[in-house]
Formats: C-alpha cells, structure tokens, sequence
C-alpha cells in the first residue's frame, strides 16, 4: 500500500492510512529522522478519544481537520518523543470548554541494515553531487585541451591542474570512506537479555543453557504464582525493549516490570505492574483495560513490552498490534519478569 501524502504537524510529516477496520498514524521527525508509529482498532476509538470520534473515518477527519491551520478551534501536536495530542475548543461568550486526547505513539526501531543504508545514501549523495560537478569540468578541460593541443606549454598546465583535482578528489573519498566507518560504529548494540538463573526463584523453573528459554517445573499450582526476573536491569532513562515468545501456554502467562525481586515467596502478588495475556489487561499499581478484544497471548505468540522510562509509560503489543499502554512511576528502578501457572508453561525471550 502507497503511503497517502502526509500532513504537516510542526517538525512531523503524518501519514495516515486505513485499511478495514485499522488505522495506522505514522509521524516522521524530520530533524531526527526518527519514526513513530500506532495501529488503533475501530472498536477501541471511541475509548481511546474520550468518545470524540467513534470509528476509522470520523477519526481520520478529524486529524486532518486538526493539522489544517484554517480550523483554528482545533489543534493537533506531536512532542519530540512522539506524544501525539489532539485538542477541540468550544467557546461561546464566556463559556470556553475543552475536549481532548493523547496518544503515546511508539518509536519504530529500524533494524542495522535500514539504519546504514539512510546513512549510505546520505554519503553516497555527497559524493555524487561533488563527482557530478568533477566529470563536468573534466570535460571542459578535455575539450578545451582539444583546441590548445599545439600549445605545449598550456598543455602541461591542464595536465597539472587535472592531476590536483585527482588527488582532491581521492582525498574527498577517504574523508567519505571514513566517515561511513565512523557512522557504523556509532550504531549502538542492543543488550542481550536473560532470565536470572541465580533468582530466589529459579529452582522452580527449568532454564534452557543460554538462559532465554523458561519452564515452570511439575503441575499445574495454586496461587500465588512464582516469578523470575531477566537481566540486565531497566535502564532508568531511555526506552527498553523485550519480546517473549510463548511456547506453551496452559494458563494465562504474567509480563511485567517490578523494583523487587528478593523477597522470600516472591511472586506476582508483589510486583507493581502486571501484563496478563489471558485478559489483556494491566494490574498492580495501574489498572488498565485492553484497547481490543484479543487475542493477548496464545502457543506461538510475540508479546513485546516497551517501557520509556523517559516519558514514564508502559505499552504491550501482540505482534505488531498495540493492546494496552499506562503510565508508570519514573523514579523507580525496575526489572522486567515473567510468572507461569501451569507445570509445562513455556516462554522464550528473543531480545
């Protein structure tokens, strides 16, 4: 599907496309060239907006009646990291009143190669435009060289200017060529990310040699379930990402972030935000409905987690389709975990 032309939202382009029943916003930061991205269901606009639009088209108006500036009631905005706000104005003599909505649009990770080759065709450019304008006076000078060829002198003097721009030109490549190095080793490493298999909780499980893949040991049990931690700790600025896959799911499977992770017994009546894939719903310190209605997890599903100690939200995906989000307390420190409920419940983490 092409992209549809974008609106322009202060330093943002939004393209906004619809197919069925799904709306897809995606916001590109010019300066940063940073890519934010949201999927919403016609079902769960109406809850995401406050009841302002209630289905695909209406809201797809609006957002274009908002980045028009000749609707001066209506405001539409994108912060740097990629909060989308949305603001109606009713005013009638003294009486003002205002309706609106947030969404927390999620940075959209470009894999290694997409990033290189943003960066690749930016050098590559550079040094098209310089070779462009290089072969255009070479020519000049050969056809200038055709009609002094008798001229020995000149002759040797068109030599020696073209040899310089040879040189110039090979000194361009390898300031190019080491500034490609240099963009290739700016590309930050994501962390490897495990189960901690020195937990207080680790004999209740079965952890696979790497310590990715986790099994709860023996039959299904009573409340309260056992927990277990991945390492490395959250980061306490910046956005941390973490995707489980389910291998087996006979009960509902607990995702989450928690500050603790010693206490005897410790499970997830303990931690303080709680992602369950048998409801979609978030718990804890938050309470939180599901934006749809599933599914939030199942054998073979990627549940991925994106925690923006930054912005201080909390945001669960199912693939590529977000089903829950809620703020969180920024001057905690947290660890992700993971809590099974049945003997034989399996997850894998894959970052």
């Amino acid at each position: 599907m092409e992209k549809p032309n974008p609106l322009r939202v202060q330093d943002f382009l939004l393209f906004i496309t619809s197919q069925n029943t799904i709306l897809t916003l995606e916001a590109e930061h010019e300066p940063t060239k940073k890519i934010f991205t949201i999927n919403l269901d016609s079902d769960s606009i109406g809850q995401i907006t406050n009841d302002l639009f209630d289905s695909v088209d209406r809201m797809v108006q609006g957002l274009k009646d908002a980045a028009d500036d000749n609707f001066k009631d209506l405001t539409l905005t994108i912060s740097p990291q990629g909060k989308l706000t949305y603001l109606a104005v009713l005013a009638s003599g003294v009486i003002r009143k205002e309706f609106s909505f947030t969404l927390n649009l999620i940075e959209k990770e470009m894999d290694l190669i997409e990033v290189f080759s943003r960066r690749l065709n930016s050098v590559e450019g550079e040094l098209d435009k310089w070779k462009g304008a290089h072969e255009s006076k070479m020519v000049n000078m050969e056809t200038f060289q055709a009609f002094q060829a008798r001229s020995e002198g000149r002759f040797d003097r068109l030599e020696s200017m073209m040899k310089q721009m040879e040189q110039k030109m090979a000194q361009r490549l390898d300031i190019l060529e080491k500034l490609y190095g240099d963009l290739k080793l700016s590309v930050p490493l994501k962390p490897d990310i495990y189960f901690n298999h020195t937990s207080v909780n680790a004999s209740k499980f079965d952890l696979s040699d790497d310590n990715k893949t986790l099994s709860l040991t023996g039959p299904s049990i009573s409340q309260p379930y056992p927990c277990l931690e991945l390492l490395p700790q959250i980061p306490s600025n910046g956005k941390y990402c973490c995707e489980l896959k389910i291998n087996k799911e006979a009960q509902a499977v607990i995702f989450g972030i928690t500050t603790e992770t010693v206490k005897p017994n410790w499970n997830g009546d303990n931690c303080n935000y709680r992602y369950s894939t048998g409801t979609g719903r978030i718990y804890g310190k938050a309470s939180q409905q599901p934006t749809g209605n599933g599914p939030f997890g199942g054998k073979d599903a990627i549940i991925k987690m994106v925690v923006d100690m930054d912005e201080g939200t909390l945001v669960f995906f199912v693939g590529d389709q977000q089903v829950n989000s809620c703020n969180i307390s920024k001057s905690d420190k947290y660890f992700a975990y993971v809590s099974l409920g049945s003997g034989g419940d399996s997850v894998t983490v894959l970052c």
